[in-house]
């Protein structure tokens, strides 16, 4: 359960922006802030029901979309393939904080 400040570190958000970011996904019913039992002024960010639906349901369809776009590689070459791309996506990330 990561905390805002995590949050907006690992997304490369100003934290003073994420706040808002979270704000409105809370009015939303996607996402809860709830105590840190480790630290009382901390504050962690979990799904709620409806955010953890939502969630499922994307993991659902993103896999269906890969299953379509990647039908033309055989098995070993789409472990391949996605081990590659998140080695690119994860380098991005870092290259932009």
């Amino acid at each position: 359960m990561p905390t805002q400040v995590g949050l907006a570190d690992y997304l490369g958000i100003d934290r003073t922006v994420i706040t808002y970011v979270i704000d409105a996904l809370v009015d939303a019913g996607l996402v809860e802030r709830v105590q840190d039992p480790a630290d009382r002024r901390a504050r962690k960010i979990v799904p709620a029901d409806l955010g953890a639906a939502h969630h499922a349901a994307l993991e659902r369809d993103v896999r269906v979309a890969e299953e379509a776009v990647l039908r033309v590689l055989a098995v070993d070459e789409r472990v391949v393939f996605r081990s590659l791309l998140g080695r690119v996506a994860r380098g991005s990330r870092d290259d932009l904080t």
